[in-house]
């Protein structure tokens, strides 16, 4: 019996590696998410102290210039925020658009797969019957012997 061999070996390979660069392109998406998610509750926190600190100024008599200094500290951390969020949809598209390039990527390798099973199923189901075949003529020869002898 010949060995098992896939006619769509190399298209199931070409299929498993762009599957496995998407799933790294996918990670990598998330990490960047997860890096942003981080630094903007930084930034949110730091504007929550920056008005915390301004409010103690305010509360504690402070003079017009303290008062601007703490005020154009928030202003900068709101545009930081602003840019970050901006930031974070960007890279939540992308990685949205990464998984769905994973999804599309695994679907394919499978449909390829599947067929390989079949495949092999297929032939699992011819090597049994030539066994079978095989077998029969065994016992056959072996009748045959028993009746000459």
């Amino acid at each position: 019996m010949r060995r098992f061999h896939f006619p769509l070996q190399t298209l199931l390979e070409v299929r498993s590696r762009r599957e496995e660069w998407c799933a790294q392109r996918l990670a990598e998406a998330q990490r960047l998410v997860r890096e942003q998610v981080r630094a903007l509750g930084e930034l949110r926190a730091a504007l929550a102290e920056g008005r915390a600190a301004l409010r103690r100024a305010l509360g504690e008599g402070a003079g017009v210039g303290e008062v601007l200094l703490h005020l154009e500290h928030i202003q900068r951390l709101e545009v930081h925020i602003a840019r970050a969020e901006v930031r974070l949809v960007e890279l939540r598209a992308k990685e949205e658009e990464a998984r769905k390039e994973y999804l599309e990527a695994r679907r394919a390798r499978r449909v390829v797969e599947r067929l390989r099973e079949r495949r092999w199923a297929l032939y699992l189901q011819q090597v049994r019957r030539e066994e079978a075949k095989l077998l029969d003529e065994v016992a056959i020869a072996a009748k045959n012997r028993e009746l000459e002898g």
